[in-house]
């Protein structure tokens, strides 16, 4: 974040291009996406994957469509298939758990199907940047109210949770929340050295620790030290990120106070209570996977995914109708009594969650799609590294890839966040930006080296 700000500044007329006829559809495009995803609805927001399809299908490009759909079906297939081999041996299957899988998952198998090909312009992520400050202050502001209203900072969800300061309601929206202004905070920082990008990461992180969600603060803490290491031998930047450390831990300090006890309490909550929600979904996925499920999985939305707690008719805020209901055997055996436990003396904590994306990967995908899953997002995080060696600009952007990339693996060690549509879709927007953004910059450094070499 602010450990970028050494690095030499782009000029305003680079900045300032203006912007093709394509990139401007684009950009209004991915405008309108942002305010979908944030727009104060329940379930507006799951049409975000399949509009992003659509620019994407006559606008950008950004996503290999028939990649796309060869993944999809092969998950679909992979899980009829092991579920069709669980019916057999009289286990009963839950189908609308795994329709439920299907659309949960669908942002990350967006993620997982991106072209190569699709590039933009420094003046298009620029504008996207400046998108990004507007919406950090309107929903700065909308914050700050809910907190002077409810002095509540499980109320504080801006726009994604608009109404639950008068309903008294506390959902998810707060980590969705949290989490997309985190993210935004590290984008917008590439600008760092414009007066109105520290002003819009400043009221990011305040607005984020307002809303307190501690792990994903913690999680922040962890990145931002390392990130600074990825950009090679400068003692500089590994100060300064000590520097937004000390500031973020005071800032979640002066919000709360306990939040030591509270993290000295994970361990208690997580590891070594026997009746842990966490330590039982884990003892009961170990329980699982043997045989044919060791390797295939159980299916989509068969055990501890959030497809399977919301159609398990436990895991919103309304009754679902009666034909979108329903558990599988090894939901009803195994996964049951943590979520029963939780819901009785779960404190509301993330952190006791008896469900978390690590945990229904292996258990619902298989250890082979999970591994697979692993390697690629490894390989993922080299190329960055290795894209942003190519200039000090460069590294900035490959920041922000490698930040989304390391949030979301570590936040889904503690929940279901693969499959938190509204939390993850605008950082996948700004993810697919970088990283088109460093791939067009590690290439000019290439074509000036070529061409530095021929003049000589």
């Amino acid at each position: 974040m602010a450990a970028i700000a050494d690095l030499p500044l782009e000029t305003a007329s680079t900045e300032a291009a203006p912007l093709s006829r394509e990139e401007r559809k684009l950009l209004g495009a991915f405008i309108a996406l942002i305010i979908i995803v944030a727009f104060p609805g329940k379930f507006l927001f799951y049409i975000s994957p399949g509009v992003l399809i659509l620019i994407s299908l006559f606008v950008g490009g950004f996503v290999r469509f028939w990649r796309f759909v060869g993944i999809v079906f092969g998950i679909v297939s992979l899980s009829l298939a092991t579920i069709t081999l669980d019916v057999i041996d009289g286990r009963h299957a839950n189908m609308p758990g795994l329709v439920f899988g299907v659309i949960g998952y669908l942002p990350i198998f967006i993620l997982c199907s991106l072209s190569t090909d699709f590039r933009v312009s420094e003046g298009f992520a620029w504008r996207l940047a400046n998108a990004c400050l507007v919406f950090i202050l309107i929903e700065g502001a909308i914050g700050a109210a809910q907190w002077v209203i409810a002095h509540d900072s499980d109320l504080v969800n801006g726009t994604f949770g608009l109404f639950d300061t008068v309903t008294n309601e506390r959902t998810i929206s707060q980590v969705n929340f949290c989490f997309t202004l985190f993210c935004m905070t590290v984008y917008c920082s590439i600008w760092i050295h414009w007066r109105r990008m520290k002003l819009g990461c400043g009221v990011a992180l305040a607005t984020a620790l307002a809303a307190e969600t501690a792990h994903q603060t913690l999680f922040l803490m962890v990145l931002v030290p390392v990130l600074a290491i990825t950009g090679g031998r400068r003692f500089r930047r590994v100060v300064v990120s000590i520097g937004i450390i000390s500031a973020v831990f005071a800032g979640a300090f002066l919000v709360d106070p306990d939040i030591v006890e509270h993290i000295d309490g994970w361990a208690y909550k997580v590891l070594l209570t026997p009746t842990s929600p966490k330590r039982l979904s884990v003892t009961g996925a170990i329980e699982l996977m043997q045989g044919k499920n060791l390797l295939l999985g159980v299916g989509l939305g068969q055990f501890s995914s959030r497809a399977a707690i919301l159609s398990s008719g436990s895991g919103t805020s309304f009754n679902l109708p009666k034909i979108l209901v329903d558990t599988s055997t090894y939901y009803e055996q195994l996964m049951q009594l943590p979520v029963f436990i939780y819901r009785q003396n779960g404190e509301n904590s993330a952190m006791a969650m008896p469900y978390f994306s690590v945990l229904s990967v292996v258990t619902e995908f298989g250890l082979i799609c999970a591994v697979i899953f692993l390697l690629k997002i490894v390989q993922a995080v080299m190329e960055n590294i290795r894209l942003g060696a190519a200039s000090q600009e460069a590294w900035r952007v490959s920041c922000y890839c490698n930040f989304f990339i390391g949030f979301l693996f570590l936040c889904s060690l503690i929940q279901n966040y693969l499959e938190l549509t509204q939390a993850i879709m605008i950082p996948i927007l700004l993810y697919i930006v970088s990283k088109a953004r460093l791939r067009a910059l590690s290439e000019g450094v290439v074509a000036s080296n070529v061409a530095a070499r021929l003049k000589a």
